[in-house]
């Protein structure tokens, strides 16, 4: 995928496996700005729970 394009476009498949964010099993994190906390808790969440996470903006964060 190209950079600017919209991913989440091409993800609908999760809707019919049951992953919506209605049921609180599909997480959508934009990395930035403090949010490496909340992504690490999908994350965490997900790895447990069999969640999907969609983290958006990866080349915004850096491990410092």
């Amino acid at each position: 995928m190209q950079r600017g394009t919209r991913r989440n476009c091409k993800l609908q498949k999760h809707r019919t496996l049951g992953f919506t964010f209605d049921n609180r099993n599909f997480h959508n994190v934009s990395l930035g700005q403090g949010q490496e906390v909340v992504a690490e808790q999908a994350l965490d969440l997900a790895a447990k729970e069999g969640h999907w996470v969609i983290l958006q903006h990866l080349y915004a964060f850096t491990d410092e």
